[in-house]
């Protein structure tokens, strides 16, 4: 488990530190009008990319710890085998993949800001299909990471230098989606060949792809609804403000969501274990639930603290002077960073192994409908300081629900779903 984190976290650590180095060349070299319309189209291909990707590192990789373990005990409970799971996964992706191309080209046809230059929407759509089918989650299932990671990490080494090479004027940001769609076209590449070393390829089948959809279900809608009030929001605010409106919002946003991707190595590294774990001692899952709740909301507090106090410090530097209305964005942002560490401890930690999947619909389901009925009023009449507003109301809505259901649950052993 550890070698895993470290793993994980070293090499999403170094993704961001090279993503966050491209932001200030970004914006400075783009200006807020070009660099507020790559901000549109990554978030709507970011929100494409989760729909492909279908949770599958949670429900995909809980089925094949799940498999593991009856190998591992010689269980006769019948359950899919790993090739299968991953046959069918894939399946699954192949039409979640076709219905994004879709939903791409309706994009287009409806966005202004994306329509201006097909150069950009083309990358951005081949960007997020290579991303969305790469397929880390097995990694993440079998807890056997380090090769994908590292090939995953270097792609995003690489890219970010190729974008500083590549982009020179506010013309050029098409360049920065043809940047990312070529990365990931080479990672995709070779994680896929690495996949097929190691599981041995069992036939593809649309009703196997529909039992993996079935399956995951949950998970999914809880993660899309959660989207609903990061990703797109990106998306939303460019239906009723300029592309310097997005910009400002999509700045601070980049600022915060880095700090909150830094619970995505935890994430990724620990809904196995702890599913296997709960399944041996559910008392010592509990007991790592409650201190990563702990630790995490401390922390997240503290850095909280500091952004809220140095934004304007923050956003001279990582976007330069044209940017200052994004500082009391990024203020009211700023919450987020502990209100969604806690949740991400309660619904991901303590719900997911417990195999609480509705538990976590519920929630998210909730605070996703709470930002879509706040998100457009708010940026109506407040810009994306509005915007800001709704996101902290939604995520508080999210975890106000996880606390009152952990709160309620009594001291567990080991627990199957």
């Amino acid at each position: 488990m550890w070698r895993n984190l470290t793993v994980l976290f070293g090499s999403h650590l170094t993704g961001l530190a090279a993503s966050l180095l491209t932001v200030p060349w970004l914006a400075r070299t783009l200006r807020p009008e070009a660099w507020g319309q790559v901000l549109l189209a990554q978030a709507l291909a970011a929100w494409l990319i989760m729909v492909i990707e279908y949770a599958f590192d949670l429900s995909a990789a809980r089925r094949i710890a799940d498999a593991r373990g009856r190998a591992a005990t010689s269980e006769t409970t019948p359950g899919p085998t790993i090739p299968t799971i991953v046959a069918d996964a894939t399946s699954a992706r192949l039409m979640l993949a076709a219905g994004a191309v879709v939903v791409w080209g309706l994009a287009y046809g409806y966005l202004p800001a994306l329509r201006a230059d097909w150069r950009l929407a083309t990358a951005a759509l081949i960007h997020l299909l290579a991303r969305g089918l790469t397929p880390l989650w097995y990694f993440l299932g079998t807890e056997r990471v380090s090769r994908a990671v590292t090939i995953d990490t270097v792609g995003k080494v690489i890219t970010a230098a190729a974008m500083v090479a590549v982009v020179r004027t506010p013309q050029h940001g098409w360049r920065v989606l043809a940047v990312q769609a070529a990365g990931a076209l080479v990672v995709w590449l070779l994680t896929h060949r690495l996949l097929r070393r190691e599981c041995p390829a069992a036939p593809l089948s649309w009703r196997g792809g529909l039992r993996t959809l079935q399956d995951g279900f949950a998970l999914f809608v809880a993660r899309a609804s959660g989207a609903l009030y990061m990703q797109l929001n990106g998306v939303l605010i460019g239906l009723v403000a300029a592309p310097a409106a997005v910009a400002m919002f999509g700045g601070a946003e980049r600022v915060v969501r880095a700090g909150v991707s830094l619970l995505e190595p935890l994430t990724r590294g620990l809904v196995a274990r702890l599913r296997v774990l709960r399944e041996q001692d559910g008392g010592a899952a509990d007991r790592l639930t409650r201190q990563l709740i702990v630790w995490l909301a401390l922390g997240a507090t503290l850095a909280a603290v500091v952004v809220v106090g140095w934004a304007g410090v923050i956003v001279r530097v990582l976007l330069g002077p044209e940017y200052a209305a994004a500082t009391p964005v990024l203020q009211r942002l700023a919450p987020l960073l502990p209100i969604i560490a806690v949740g991400t401890a309660l619904g991901m930690f303590a719900a997911v192994p417990r195999g609480q999947d509705r538990v976590l619909l519920l929630a998210t389901g909730a605070g996703g409908v709470t930002n879509l009925v706040l998100a457009l009023p708010l940026a109506t009449r407040f810009g994306a300081e509005g915007m800001a507003m709704s996101v902290v109301l939604a995520e508080t809505v999210v975890v106000g629900i996880l606390a009152v259901w952990y709160l309620r649950q009594p001291p567990s052993g080991a627990v199957r779903s």
